[in-house]
């Protein structure tokens, strides 16, 4: 095995039992010293890859919106609103899908440096994929304005509903948000 490939290991070993443990006993019951343990590495070793176990909700979170947008790179959908629902129910119902994750990100994200870098990263990717959707598009706003309020649509309800306790309505809250934003919007032009 190479060098390069005993490193990935060693991340990939921290990350599947660090997030494994969190899931299991929750973030703040779960220690850098445990994750390494349990991962068969000392405990500096951690300290290689991540500066903080908010870094490993980070990479969670970086790997669930590269996901959708990978899948949906692959083969988009009939319509704008399909493709981009898909992608945002799809990000929006992983990150629901892990609930000590997904509280772990909502704490941390006003002082983990990772996880604001994380969310800024995945914010942009999603302007960039969304951002090609419109590129046709002959009306008052460029793509990239288009796709700007269609990420603060997606990001905006999401942080409304954890905020108020609504998570049962998210996905009908988007799903009517972002058609509405939609029909601002004309349509591809068939030239």
């Amino acid at each position: 095995m190479t060098r390069e490939q005993k490193k990935q290991q060693r991340h990939d070993a921290i990350v599947t039992h660090g997030l494994q443990l969190i899931r299991t006993h929750g973030f703040d019951e779960v220690s850098v010293k445990q994750i390494t343990d349990a991962a068969g590495l000392a405990k500096g070793t951690f300290f290689n890859y991540f500066a903080s176990k908010g870094d490993l909700i980070a990479h969670w979170y970086d790997a669930i919106v590269e996901k959708a947008i990978a899948e949906n790179a692959k083969q988009p959908l009939s319509s704008d609103l399909d493709t981009i629902l898909d992608i945002g129910l799809y990000c929006i119902n992983a990150t629901l899908a892990e609930p000590e994750l997904w509280n772990a990100k909502r704490q941390l994200v006003a002082t983990n440096v990772a996880l604001q870098t994380a969310e800024s990263r995945m914010d942009e990717k999603l302007r960039e994929f969304f951002s090609e959707l419109f590129k046709d598009r002959v009306c008052a706003l460029s793509a990239r304005e288009i796709a700007d309020l269609v990420v603060c649509v997606l990001t905006g309800t999401v942080q409304e509903c954890a905020t108020y306790g609504a998570s049962n309505d998210i996905e009908k809250l988007v799903q009517d948000r972002l058609k509405n934003l939609l029909t601002l919007i004309p349509p591809k032009s068939l030239a």
